[in-house]
């Protein structure tokens, strides 16, 4: 029999953390929270890949990273971590059938959540809005700097940690979800002024970051267009327009792929808040849920297909990674096995270490050429 959202609300909101069965407890059947865990295992296996990667990738550029890799580089760390602090405690509640961690775990929880969330869709929007700046006002993209995009993420955690800390002063507030077995903001809740805090967050930070993306990402493309035009006839204008084409196609798929998973939420937790919450049927709540927490694992995706320079790059350091699984194997072999395993260790060394180096220098060869690429795409926009 469906369960209505209203009347699950009602039965559980006057509850204290004492009365953790009626509260805290699922109300799926055990299939179905199996079905949820297991997703998140899969989810989480692949965010803790591919943001440690991607961590590994942009960080070894040192010097030499530039502006939005920067962004890029903060979105990952933010994501990486929002995956260790979420995942597991919503895997184990799943399993267990109901959220084992009470009302104070619930809260700091949805807090986390909550704030690293935040960081995450700030950091795209800045993303957005220097590309914005730099494509199509490139006399002042002299004022982005590295140095600065650093103050600009710093102040993006001031902004976050505000309204995170919000519903700590009596502004909003945090509480298990409908369904029992995650917790993030209190959008079920009839209070008034935690449905004026549901408003203001979803305008401040989910649509107004959005349109901020949306518009700045047609102005590039409108740009593009134009420098793609007026070098029509030049090959080295078609290279430039191609190379910088290629960039976009990064930051147009992380922020909407980002969207994608965010907006749903915003438009339940405003739909729950002001409109008819019995309508809401109780077994879609979990839904925008699991698109949210999935977008920890589209960024890296995004950087590996639709960007060669990435591609590279990721693939580097997976092979250094099995690389290095494989050395230490061999040394095993060496310290432990006979005569004819320490030749074969020997031999294993010796065939992939030299194939190992060629396809690295090869690589290299390659991002150097496409980095190449992009700055010569850089400064015909910037003629423009």
């Amino acid at each position: 029999m469906p369960i209505d959202l209203t009347e699950h609300r009602e039965n559980t909101s006057h509850l204290a953390s004492g009365d953790l069965p009626d509260k805290f407890q699922s109300i799926f059947e055990p299939w179905g929270d199996y079905v949820f865990a297991s997703v998140m295992i899969l989810i989480g296996f692949a965010s803790l890949l591919g943001n440690g990667l991607a961590v590994h990738v942009f960080r070894r550029k040192g010097a030499d990273i530039n502006v939005p890799e920067v962004l890029l580089l903060n979105i990952a760390v933010v994501d990486l971590f929002l995956g260790i602090a979420s995942y597991p405690a919503t895997i184990v509640a799943a399993f267990s059938h109901r959220w084992l961690f009470g009302q104070t775990g619930c809260t700091l929880y949805a807090f986390t959540c909550y704030f690293l969330g935040l960081a995450t869709i700030l950091s795209l929007t800045a993303l957005a809005l220097f590309r914005f700046v730099k494509t199509c006002f490139p006399q002042r993209a002299q004022w982005i700097t590295v140095p600065r995009t650093r103050l600009v993420i710093f102040l993006i955690y001031v902004y976050s940690m505000g309204w995170a800390m919000m519903p700590f002063f009596g502004f909003g507030g945090y509480d298990v979800e409908p369904f029992g077995i995650s917790c993030t903001l209190a959008w079920t809740h009839t209070d008034q002024n935690d449905k004026n805090y549901i408003l203001a967050a979803s305008i401040f930070c989910v649509f107004l970051p959005s349109a901020v993306i949306i518009v700045s990402h047609l102005a590039i493309l409108f740009k593009i267009r134009q420098a793609s035009q007026m070098f029509s006839s030049k090959s080295a204008g078609k290279q430039s327009s191609k190379a910088e084409i290629q960039f976009i196609r990064v930051s147009f798929g992380v922020c909407f792929g980002f969207l994608i998973a965010w907006l749903p939420y915003a438009c339940i937790s405003l739909w729950s808040a002001y409109g008819d919450v019995s309508s809401i049927p109780l077994w879609m709540t979990p839904i925008p849920v699991l698109l949210a927490k999935s977008s920890i694992a589209y960024n890296p995706v995004i950087y590996v297909l639709l960007t060669r320079r990435y591609r590279v790059d990721f693939a580097k350091a997976l092979r250094e990674l099995l690389h290095f699984s494989l050395n230490k194997e061999n040394r095993n072999m060496i310290n432990t096995g006979p005569s004819d395993q320490l030749e074969m260790g020997t031999l294993a060394n010796g065939d992939i270490n030299p194939r190992d180096e060629s396809t690295v220098t090869a690589g290299e060869i390659l991002v150097g050429a496409e980095n190449s690429i992009e700055r010569n795409s850089m400064e015909e926009v910037v003629r423009v």
